[in-house]
C-alpha cells in the first residue's frame, strides 16, 4: 500500500510530468527525470535520458496527454505507479497525428533532491 501523502506526490509529479509534454518544458522535464532513466515505448523501442528528451523535443509534439487513475505502491524510498494514459502526438516531420491508449508501470525513487523517474513502460491498449 501507499500512504495519502507519497500517492499525492507521485501522481502530482505524474501531472507535471505530463503538463511539461504537452507545453514543451523540456527543463521540468529533464529534472523529473533521473540520469539512470529507462524509457520504454508501446513499440519496445528503448531510451536513456538523453535520447527520450531529444525524441521528445524533437520529432514529437504532445497534442494531449490525459492520465487515468495512478495506483501507487509505497517500496520504501522506490515507488511503482501504475495506470493508464491516452494521449495525441503529432510527428513533427509530417504533420501527421496519433491517437494513442496504453498503460504504464513507472518506477520513481527518493533522492536528495526529491523523486525521480528512473524507469517508464507503456503497453498499447486496445482503442
Amino acid at each position: 500500500m501507499s500512504s495519502p501523502t507519497l500517492t499525492a506526490t507521485i501522481r502530482d509529479l505524474e501531472r507535471q510530468r505530463c503538463e511539461a509534454l504537452v507545453v514543451g518544458d523540456y527543463s521540468l522535464l529533464s529534472t523529473l527525470l533521473a540520469d539512470e532513466v529507462v524509457h520504454i515505448h508501446t513499440s519496445g523501442r528503448v531510451e536513456d535520458r538523453e535520447q527520450f528528451l531529444a525524441n521528445v523535443r524533437d520529432r514529437l509534439e504532445y497534442v494531449n496527454v490525459t492520465r487515468g487513475d495512478l495506483n501507487v505502491l509505497d517500496l520504501g524510498d522506490v515507488a511503482l505507479a501504475t495506470g493508464s494514459i491516452e494521449q495525441v502526438v503529432r510527428m513533427r516531420a509530417t504533420g501527421k497525428s496519433h491517437q494513442m491508449k496504453f498503460i504504464t508501470s513507472q518506477v520513481w525513487r527518493r533522492t536528495d533532491a526529491g523523486w525521480r523517474q528512473v524507469s517508464f513502460q507503456a503497453t498499447s491498449l486496445p482503442s
